[in-house]
């Protein structure tokens, strides 16, 4: 791999951990999570590069949160599946790279491409994050003595409850990473990739 490339990877992990550590200081109500940009760093180098520079951008980031202590988890498959696996599976939208690399300034197919690549990586994300918590719900959640907004949801169906709970932080942090990406490609086209 290039050195320029890795110096980008670099870069951007740096900034999903940022971005993310940013989210933190306003939380949305009954999570320890805000809204944030954190995805838009991968997603960019998942259009740029394609899906393995993606992932190797995701994971890089796993290892800064897991160097820092600025994770949120219980035991190592919460890590797994909260910050290894879900920052990765989100250059699953490198799947468009050559679609999106190949418009002009002015493509409206283009933002297409970034909607159907930021749903993708997003929904992938979803599941992993769904997964842990529901992990964290069967190991450590005390539902019968634990006042909570969806109290009466964690005791009759678990399940839904992860993918709700999750669904909170991953959607609106994808809504605002669509319109951020496809605002900023529309304003710059290409020279937002640096090409």
């Amino acid at each position: 791999m290039k050195t320029k490339i890795l110096v980008e990877i670099a870069v951007m992990s740096l900034l999903v951990f940022l971005l993310d550590l940013l989210s933190h200081l306003i939380p949305i109500p009954g999570t320890h999570d805000g809204i944030s940009l954190y995805m838009l760093p991968i997603f960019l180098m998942s259009f740029k590069h394609g899906v393995k520079v993606g992932i190797y951008t995701g994971l890089s980031s796993s290892v800064l949160f897991f160097l820092f202590g600025h994770y949120h988890t219980f035991v190592w498959v919460q890590f797994m599946l909260d910050y290894i696996l879900a920052l990765s599976v989100i250059a699953v939208s490198g799947i468009y790279s050559k679609k999106v690399r190949s418009c002009d300034c002015n493509c409206e197919e283009r933002n297409s491409y970034i909607i159907k690549g930021v749903f993708i990586g997003s929904l992938l994300k979803l599941v992993f994050n769904s997964i842990s918590v529901l992990l964290f719900i069967e190991m450590y959640l005390d539902t019968e003595h634990n006042p909570n907004l969806f109290h009466h949801l964690l005791e009759t169906d678990q399940i839904i409850f992860s993918i709700i709970y999750s669904s909170i932080i991953v959607v609106p942090a994808a809504i605002l990473t669509t319109i951020v990406l496809v605002k900023s490609f529309s304003k710059y086209g290409n020279k937002l990739l640096g090409l």
